[in-house]
């Protein structure tokens, strides 16, 4: 467990942190037991979270895909049975590292996008911009990994281009 004051000092390392390596912050929000800053490294969001008393927080890449025409093929791929196992084989695959996790959006049975994620510990004394820097880029080439592979194995041109307009910035709190 971690103090009201070790907390607020990690955040600021986080916020100052970001600024410092070109990022914006365009979100902040926090209630009783979470902590949510969103933030643009270049084309792409980043979300930080922190649990109150967690002496960890996360930063996650989401990919959320929009557009009907881009989600058609993929979920055409993952209906069907011959193609479903090579489909999220390769996306299981390319979305796998020692260093990152994922999770996949998934609504009504439709797949919708994923999230990249990986642990940071900014409440420690050890926590530096060269961590933080490693995290963002941890996240944000996997996921872009994650996209380029959803556009080779449905033949949607640019997908990449797409989606990293359409990444929201996140208004909600990822739990």
């Amino acid at each position: 467990m971690i103090s009201k004051r070790e907390a607020e000092k990690g955040k600021a390392h986080i916020k100052q942190f970001l600024l410092e390596l070109g990022g914006k912050i365009l979100n902040e929000n926090e209630n009783d037991n979470l902590w949510s800053l969103t933030a643009q490294m270049g084309n792409f969001t980043v979300v930080f979270n922190h649990k109150a008393g967690l002496s960890s927080a996360v930063a996650i890449f989401p990919v959320n895909i929009q557009d009907e025409a881009l989600l058609t093929p993929i979920n055409v791929a993952l209906n069907d049975p011959k193609k479903k196992a090579q489909f999220t084989l390769g996306l299981h695959s390319v979305l796998t590292t020692p260093v990152t996790t994922y999770s996949f959006n998934v609504t009504e049975g439709k797949f919708k996008g994923f999230s990249v994620v990986k642990t940071i510990f900014p409440f420690h004394s050890v926590f530096s911009i060269k961590e933080l820097d490693s995290v963002l880029n941890a996240v944000i080439s996997i996921g872009n990994l994650g996209i380029i592979y959803l556009q080779t194995a449905t033949g949607e041109n640019g997908m990449q281009q797409k989606i990293s307009e359409r990444v929201p910035s996140q208004d909600g709190m990822f739990a």
